[in-house]
């Protein structure tokens, strides 16, 4: 099945280009991300920047323009994705991701997916469905 990062792809990092996003984990990373923005025409001052809390690094003017853009790309591949894709196939993916069979607790797939419109109770059924196929695969 084809993940919600795979629809969005090479346009993230698009995304990040236009807006002199990147990620920096460390200091030393930050410093040569910096000098790479500023080869890029993007300002080199660290003060110009803020990083969110997934580690993503953008000048701030820049950073609610960034954050609109992703969460439109996400928007469009989730529709994209239910087009393709069973709302059972969907489920079932999330409960495979979140491990939730291994877990024996849906929980994380439920609240994941509750927030594109999947209700409690059909990945409560799709989980009920395959648990014991699953486990009995662990």
């Amino acid at each position: 099945m084809k993940t919600i990062e795979a629809y969005i792809g090479d346009k993230q990092t698009v995304l990040m280009e236009t807006y002199g996003a990147f990620y920096a984990f460390s200091n030393y990373r930050l410093m040569k991300q910096l000098e790479r923005a500023e080869e890029l025409g993007f300002s080199g001052n660290k003060e110009d920047y803020v990083q969110d809390e997934g580690g993503l690094v953008c000048m701030i003017e820049h950073m609610p323009h960034y954050q609109t853009e992703l969460a439109k790309l996400y928007r469009e591949a989730e529709q994209q994705q239910q087009r393709d894709y069973s709302r059972q196939q969907i489920i079932l993916h999330e409960l495979h991701n979140y491990e939730c069979f291994l877990l024996s607790d849906p929980q994380e797939a439920i609240e994941s997916l509750a927030v594109r419109g999947f209700t409690k109770e059909e990945i409560i059924e799709v989980y009920g469905k395959h648990y014991k196929n699953a486990v009995a695969a662990i």
